[in-house]
This record gives structure tokens, sequence and C-alpha cells, in this order.
């Protein structure tokens, strides 16, 4: 399953909430959604359930318009954004009922499901004497009622205590290991980095960076001399992997760094400091910061 993103843009009078975005999310990914509040996330959400209707650009899920074919969205999706139960009822009662309201309805028992999310014993237990963090997981085992191949989850860990989010992280990845895409959102990069195989990262209402983790945790190493460098083409022609910009030279790869220095000598610079950094760091710093 491949659900995709296009050129989506989204405006509430003078103000753009998204701005000409694209992605893609394929089956068994589980893609952390980070951004500070105000940076669209929210609206991206609603557009991809078909909550807000009004936006230029296009949301497919294999290659069908969800404006056109709505029927896709109950059948291959599942969105949890803000749970919500009848209280006087049992955790076992309110998905009895959920269940019995679906058309399409996944082979396993409620008590199967109740056991994924490590909620058994407490299936007789009224609901309204549920803690924030048994309701949350009792959200994430709507999902099970169905079988859909597209999860999206709105901050699932936020408030939890750290064995609750080790349970929905543990959810979180037998969805993926069943071939089922999650796009998560959350202000926690740790949590991001903890389960997920992509991250993707909003500011005002754009998308300033889309990676793998991988490529997130690889180091860089800066070294900083004491004035604009002008002979760029020299430590270009190291390899691709290193660039210059002003007075700073990157670079990923360690085995260009004894020429880079050669160079750095050869042409009278002073290095003023040198230092290895990732984008794990810098999107830590972003976030903290509200995007600036």
């Amino acid at each position: 399953m491949e659900l995709r993103v296009e050129q989506l843009s989204k405006s509430y009078k003078n103000c753009k909430a998204i701005n000409n975005i694209s992605f893609s999310i394929h089956s068994g990914e589980v893609v952390g959604l980070l951004g500070h509040n105000g940076a669209g996330k929210s609206t991206l959400i609603k557009c991809m359930m078909n909550a807000i209707k009004s936006y230029s650009g296009c949301i497919t899920i294999d290659g069908k318009n969800i404006q056109r074919h709505q029927e896709l969205l109950a059948k291959e999706c599942s969105f949890l954004l803000e749970p919500s139960f009848c209280d006087y009822m049992s955790a076992q009662k309110n998905l009895e009922l959920l269940h019995n309201l679906l058309p399409d309805k996944a082979a396993r028992s409620i008590e199967e499901i109740l056991s994924i999310v490590s909620l058994r014993k407490s299936a007789t237990k009224k609901v309204g004497e549920f803690s924030f963090g048994m309701k949350q997981r009792l959200g994430l085992a709507q999902i099970f009622l169905t079988e859909p191949h597209f999860v999206v989850l709105d901050e699932p860990t936020v408030g939890l205590d750290p064995l609750g989010i080790e349970i929905i992280k543990n959810i979180i990845l037998e969805l993926s290991n069943a071939g089922i895409a999650v796009l998560f959102s959350s202000h926690q990069i740790s949590d991001v980095f903890d389960i997920c195989t992509r991250a993707i990262v909003m500011n005002e209402g754009e998308i300033v960076f889309d990676d793998n983790i991988a490529n997130l945790l690889k180091k860089t190493y800066v070294i900083i001399v004491n004035r604009s460098i002008v002979e760029k083409q020299q430590f270009h022609q190291l390899g691709e992997d290193v660039k210059v910009e002003n007075e700073t030279i990157y670079t990923d790869d360690t085995s260009v760094l004894s020429k880079i220095m050669d160079l750095v000598t050869k042409n009278n610079y002073e290095i003023v400091d040198i230092r290895t950094e990732n984008n794990y760091d810098i999107l830590r710093k972003y976030l903290m910061t509200g995007g600036k």
C-alpha cells in the first residue's frame, strides 16, 4: 500500500497552514511527524482523514484520490486522535459496541484485542475508572477491530508513564511487523527515534526535513577556519561528501579528514573550531526552540 500526499496546500484566511508539501508512506513504514504547535501537523492529519475537504493538491491511496474514493478511508485507514468512550461501560462493552457498528470486522476476538494492549485483566472494569494511560491503550485497541493498512496516531504517548510509553511503542512495532504503515505525530523526538524508520519535520506549514533515521544519526564533521574559503573547488574535489559554506567545511567521510587538514594548511587557514554534529542534535535544538 502507498499513501501519497502531493503538492498539498491549505489556507485559513491570510494564514497558510500547509504550503505545497509532498511525501509518501508505504506498507510497514513507521514515520514520525514532528513539529512544534502550529507547524501544520494537525491540519495535515485532518486533510488525510478527509475532515478538511477544501485544499489544493491531492491525497491518494494506491493511486486513488481519497475525495473521490472515500470508502478507502473506512476500509484501509484508521485514525486515532482523541479517543472517547462511554465511561459507565466496561472496556469490553465499549469495544463490543464499536465492533457491532463496523461493516468490515477483523478476525480477532475482543479478548485477544484487549490482550494486545495489555488490558485483558481490566476488561470488565468501567472505563471511567481507567487511568489516562489505560484510556490511551483502549483507544489503540480500536485499531485492531478492523484490519487497516494505514494507521495515523496523534500524540499517542503524551501524558504516559514510562511503562505506558513502552507498551504503546511495542504496539506500534507490532503494527509495522504486520505490514501496516504507521504515521504518528509527536513532540518527543526520542519516541520517534526509538521506533520510527523515518522522520518528517514540519515548520510553518512546510516540510523542512524528511529522511530515514540512519541518516539523521550520521555524524558530520564540522571544521571552521578563520576566514571565508575561496578555494572551494579544491575541497569539493575530495569527494561529494565534502561541503564548503563561507568559513565552514562539512564532511561525513572520515577518510578525507586528513586531506581536508592538508588543504587547510596549504591555503594558510587557521582552524578556529573542530566538532561533530548530527541531524538528531540539530532537530532537537530546532524543536526545543519552537522551530527557530
